[in-house]
């Protein structure tokens, strides 16, 4: 499964299947969130709990390649729930710089800027990078919770 796994993984990203775990984890970490892709039709940027669902879709991927022994370097819940807070952290922190500017909870602080740009969304885009560290995280201790109930138990004992 695993060569299958890293066959299609390596046709992807482009490189000889006997690379494609270096690959792919040296593709996720060069190219840039899926959190700013496109934008809306009111030219912000979209999609921060998209964004979180698909880089941990992403991370998985590590999984799927390397096994349930590599993943759990990865998985662990304690490495996992700074990321939580801090996206909840910044998501409130956002809000709060607007109540003390004297304006309403998660009002625009940063401005307009020109439409169809990452800077029109002013604090929504990071309000998106906000959701979407904590939906990543989220999602991680998710698949780690499901891994150990389902899988570690059918795990052979070494």
């Amino acid at each position: 499964m695993k060569r299958w796994v890293l066959a299609a993984a390596a046709c992807l990203v482009g490189v000889p299947a006997a690379n494609a775990e270096y690959a792919i984890i040296r593709y996720l970490l060069n190219k840039p969130p899926v959190v700013q892709t496109g934008t809306n039709q009111f030219g912000m940027p979209p999609g921060g709990f998209q964004g979180g669902v698909a880089v941990a879709g992403a991370i998985v991927v590590v999984f799927l390649a390397t096994g349930y022994r590599a993943w759990r370097a990865f998985g662990r819940e304690a490495l996992l729930d700074p990321f939580e807070g801090l996206g909840a952290a910044s998501y409130v922190a956002i809000g709060l710089a607007a109540l003390i500017a004297g304006a309403p909870f998660l009002h625009n602080l940063l401005g307009l800027g020109a439409t169809g740009t990452i800077r029109s969304g002013g604090t929504m885009t990071l309000l998106n990078w906000a959701v979407a560290v904590e939906v990543a995280a989220a999602n991680l201790v998710l698949y780690t919770e499901f891994l150990e109930s389902y899988l570690v138990p059918h795990l052979p004992r070494r």
